[in-house]
């Protein structure tokens, strides 16, 4: 073999050793590097069926006139974000769910856990959809309460709780989603009373920091979703996030979005006046804080779909 021979087989030999190599390192990345993990919290507004529920103080009023237009909305704002995790905020029980996932959403490869809350003047619950495997039971937290200001307060729509793990990586995710008492005024012998309902989701706040304290206590990984019908200055986010105690604190991956987006409602007073308010939420516990890599407010949402934006996070696990 020549020289000019001989070199010209040695370049074809390495070319062909860094493509094995590639490929060799893509194979395990594949099997236990990081993953992309995407996660949305969703107000979904009223999705119902149209069947009448008398247990229901509100539901003839909210009826959709197509409840499979109204599915398929929620379905877009879902898949153009393509999320791993979905937390659903409004859901009216688990028929209308799984109409949801599996007729506007058969080919995402979700999974549905949804429980019945005690709210019977909304009949509004909590729900999720996830690829992720279930690691642990699925809990609600009903029956939980706690007192602030000498006063008994628990979750009418529940906690829910549900450990799901990473694929690839085998890594676990403590995730939680709930919905807070609206910002409506409370009605007291007849009269409506604004403080009332704020000191409920502050105690609400607190009852959630105290269900989610073990698992960072712990030091899982942990996240916190949903509408908290408050922003992260209100005596309930505080709560949650931990300005208040000595624990570990969660990490407000909302925060980066721009100033001018970073709100997921809009309301009008009486005097027409507007407000923006971030009221949908996004937590996780701080060993997660570095794993964000993105963080949106989706404001494309239909005003026929839902009066709230989408929001959504990309975590590197």
């Amino acid at each position: 073999m020549n020289t000019r021979a001989w070199w010209l087989f040695a370049r074809l030999l390495v070319v062909a050793l860094l493509i094995v190599g590639a490929s060799a390192v893509f194979v395990l990345q594949g099997d236990g590097g990081p993953q992309c993990i995407t996660l949305m919290t969703f107000n979904a507004a009223w999705l119902c069926d149209a069947v009448d529920d008398p247990a229901v103080m509100l539901d003839q009023e909210h009826m959709p006139r197509d409840v499979d237009a109204k599915l398929a909305g929620v379905a877009e704002v879902i898949r153009r974000h393509n999320p791993d995790i979905v937390a659903l905020q409004e859901v009216e029980n688990w028929g209308v769910l799984e109409r949801l996932n599996r007729r506007h959403l058969a080919d995402e490869g979700y999974a549905a856990y949804w429980f019945d809350s005690l709210d019977t003047a909304t009949g509004q619950d909590v729900a999720l959809l996830t690829r992720l495997q279930a690691a642990g039971p699925l809990r609600n937290h009903l029956d939980a309460f706690t007192t602030l200001d000498g006063k008994r307060w628990r979750l009418s729509r529940g906690l829910l709780d549900i450990r799901l793990r990473v694929p690839g990586s085998g890594k676990l995710l403590h995730v939680f989603v709930t919905h807070l008492r609206s910002q409506l005024p409370a009605w007291v012998n007849g009269r409506p009373d604004a403080y009332l309902a704020d000191c409920q989701r502050a105690g609400q706040g607190k009852l959630v920091r105290e269900l989610i304290q073990p698992a960072l206590q712990a030091g899982e990984y942990v996240v916190v979703m949903g509408d908290f019908n408050d922003d992260r200055n209100s005596p309930a986010l505080e709560f949650i996030i931990g300005d208040n105690d000595r624990g570990p604190k969660l990490y407000d991956t909302l925060a980066r979005v721009p100033l001018a987006d970073n709100y997921t409602c809009v309301w009008t007073d009486a005097l027409g006046n507007r407000y923006y308010e971030r009221v949908d939420h996004i937590l996780v516990s701080r060993n997660l804080q570095k794993r964000v890599t993105s963080a949106l407010i989706d404001h494309a949402v239909p005003a026929e779909v839902s009066d709230h934006a989408a929001a959504v996070v990309v975590l590197k696990l």
